[in-house]
């Protein structure tokens, strides 16, 4: 059943990209650059700091 829910989901976001895609036709390609990087860091971004929090001892042993 949850193989079946993702493949719905896939369909979905391939579908919904299209549209997007046709919706946001007219702006520049620059704007369009600039939100998808805001939305993948918004997105991101708690995802990466949990991790990091989680290892901190790591990065604060081998530091660059």
């Amino acid at each position: 059943m949850y193989a079946y829910l993702l493949c719905i989901l896939v369909v979905l976001f391939f579908a919904g990209n299209i549209l997007v895609g046709k919706a946001i036709n007219d702006l520049p390609p620059f704007t369009i650059a600039f939100f998808r990087l805001v939305i993948a860091l918004v997105i991101l971004f708690p995802i990466g700091y949990r991790t990091a929090r989680k290892h901190r001892k790591q990065f604060i042993t081998y530091p660059i």
